[in-house]
C-alpha cells in the first residue's frame, strides 16, 4: 500500500505527538466535564489543566502575566477578537498585501463600512516587507499596525522588531499573526513589541483543530472588547459581561479536550524528542529548496538563492513512527552555502510553466498520495505581489517535523517526472 506523505503542515500540522492524542482522549474518556462550570473534583481537575496550558504558552513566548492569555476556537478567532475588539469609528490601520484573509476580511469589512482607512503596504516579489515603508505608512489617526511573523504562501519572515519598537515609541497597538511561526520559531513578545500575538494552537503547537490562543497585553486587553459574550462560569449572579482577563474573551464553554492538546504540544516542543523534530525540518527545508532549485522551470517563490548546495551531502536521521532520535552529528553544514536561508521557514510555494497548480496537486495525490495544498492559500493580495495571480495561485509545499528525507526525496522525483 502506498505511504501517504501529508506536506501541508501550514494548514495544520500532522501528525500530531502520541502525547497530544492521549491528552485528548484522556479529556474525553476521563474528565468529559465542562470549565468553570461546577466546583466537584472533576471541574477542579480540568481548571488546573487549563491553568497549566496557559502558563505553558506564557512561558513559551515569555509574557510575564498567563492571565494575558486567553484561548480561543483557531488563529482567526483570535484576530477577528483583536482586529474587531480594538478599532473604533476614525481608525487608520497599516497592514501589508502580504497578509492572510484572517487580517484582510475584518479590516475590508470596517473599511467597507467606511469606519476605518486602511493602507496596504506593499510587499516585495519575494513576500517580504519593508519595515521602513510600514513605518512611513503610519499616519496621526493611526491605531493599529497589523502583520504577519512569517507568510503563509512564501515562508518569508517579516522584519518586525523595529515595527515593533516604532510602534512602541509612537503609542500605536501592534497586532501580530503568528499562525506559521508560533512553537517552530523562537518568540519572544517583548522583543517583537506586540501588543497583541494571534495564533492557532493546531499548527505549530500541534493541538487540535478549532483550538486557538491570544496574547495581549494588560492595557491592549483593557481596551479590546470581546467578540463573543455570554456564559463564563463567572459573575453568574450578573447580566453584565464580566471584565476580568482572560474571562473577558473566554465566553461559552471551553474547548477543554483541545486545551489540554496545546498543553500536551508545547510539551512535546519543549522535550528533547520535540527539540529534535525541530532540527529535523530544519534539514528538511535546505534539501527540499535545493532540490526544487535542481529541477528545470521550477520557479520557487520566497526568500533565499541556493548559491551551492550538494543535496546528496545532507545525511541525517529522520523522525519515523516509533523512531524519534536525531543524532546531533546527522548533519555536517559546514560544506553547505546558502544565501538568506534563515529568512524563510519551511513553506514552499512552486509554479511550473504550462501546468496549472490545482492538476499539479491533483498529479501528486493521485500518483503518490502526496498531499499538498493548491491555490491562493487565502492570501489574495500577496500573489499580485509575486506574479503568481494569473497561475491560479501555487502549488504550497509545507512539510513538518515528522517527515523524512525519503518523503522528500519522493516528491522531488515525481516532480522531475512530471517536468
Amino acid at each position: 500500500m502506498t505511504e501517504r506523505i501529508y506536506l501541508d503542515n501550514a494548514a495544520t500540522s500532522w501528525p500530531k505527538p502520541e502525547s497530544v492524542y492521549a491528552a485528548l482522549e484522556y479529556a474525553q474518556r476521563n474528565l468529559g466535564a465542562a470549565a468553570g462550570r461546577g466546583s466537584h473534583s472533576t471541574a477542579t481537575d480540568i481548571s488546573r489543566i487549563i491553568d497549566v496550558a496557559r502558563n505553558r504558552v506564557a512561558q513559551l513566548i515569555h509574557a510575564t502575566d498567563a492571565k494575558c492569555i486567553a484561548f480561543t476556537y483557531s488563529g482567526t478567532d483570535s484576530l477577528c477578537t483583536a482586529i474587531l475588539g480594538l478599532l473604533r469609528d476614525g481608525d487608520h490601520v497599516v497592514t501589508s498585501t502580504a497578509e492572510h484573509n484572517s487580517v484582510l476580511r475584518p479590516l475590508r469589512f470596517l473599511e467597507d463600512e467606511q469606519r476605518i482607512t486602511v493602507n496596504r503596504v506593499e510587499c516585495n516579489f519575494e513576500g517580504r516587507i519593508d519595515a521602513l515603508k510600514i513605518i512611513e505608512a503610519i499616519q496621526p489617526n493611526t491605531r493599529l499596525v497589523v502583520l504577519s511573523h512569517v507568510s503563509n504562501v512564501t515562508g518569508a519572515i517579516q522584519p518586525l522588531e523595529s515595527i515593533g519598537q516604532h510602534c512602541q515609541r509612537s503609542g500605536i497597538l501592534f497586532v501580530v499573526d503568528a499562525a506559521q511561526s508560533l512553537g517552530l520559531l523562537p518568540i519572544n513578545v517583548n522583543s517583537l513589541g506586540c501588543d497583541i500575538l494571534a495564533a492557532p494552537g493546531h499548527k505549530g503547537l500541534f493541538g487540535a483543530l478549532g483550538t486557538g490562543v491570544l496574547y495581549f497585553t494588560r492595557s491592549a486587553g483593557e481596551q479590546m472588547r470581546p467578540l463573543r459574550m455570554g456564559g463564563t462560569g463567572s459573575e453568574r449572579n450578573s447580566d453584565m459581561h464580566p471584565t476580568d482577563l482572560p474571562t473577558k474573551f473566554e465566553a461559552g464553554n471551553l474547548n477543554v479536550p483541545g486545551i489540554s492538546s496545546i498543553g500536551a504540544g508545547i510539551d512535546f516542543l519543549q522535550s528533547e524528542e520535540g527539540a529534535a523534530g525541530v532540527r529535523n525540518l530544519e534539514v528538511l527545508k535546505w534539501r527540499l529548496l535545493a532540490g526544487l532549485k535542481a529541477i528545470p522551470t521550477v520557479t520557487v517563490h520566497g526568500p533565499a538563492e541556493v548559491s551551492a548546495l550538494d543535496i546528496s551531502s545532507l545525511k541525517f536521521d529522520s523522525l519515523n513512527s516509533g523512531e524519534s532520535t536525531i543524532r546531533s552529528s546527522a548533519i555536517d553544514t559546514s560544506e553547505v552555502s546558502l544565501r538568506g536561508i534563515d529568512s524563510r521557514m519551511a513553506i514552499f510555494s512552486i509554479t511550473i510553466p504550462h501546468i496549472d497548480c490545482h492538476t499539479l496537486a491533483n498529479i501528486l495525490d493521485t500518483e503518490a498520495l502526496i498531499e499538498t495544498r493548491a491555490g491562493f492559500h487565502c492570501a489574495p493580495l500577496l500573489h499580485r505581489s509575486i506574479g503568481t495571480e494569473n497561475f491560479g495561485g501555487t502549488l504550497r509545499i509545507s512539510p513538518g517535523p515528522f517527515n523524512t528525507s525519503a518523503q522528500i526525496d519522493r516528491l522531488l522525483e515525481l516532480l522531475a517526472d512530471i517536468v
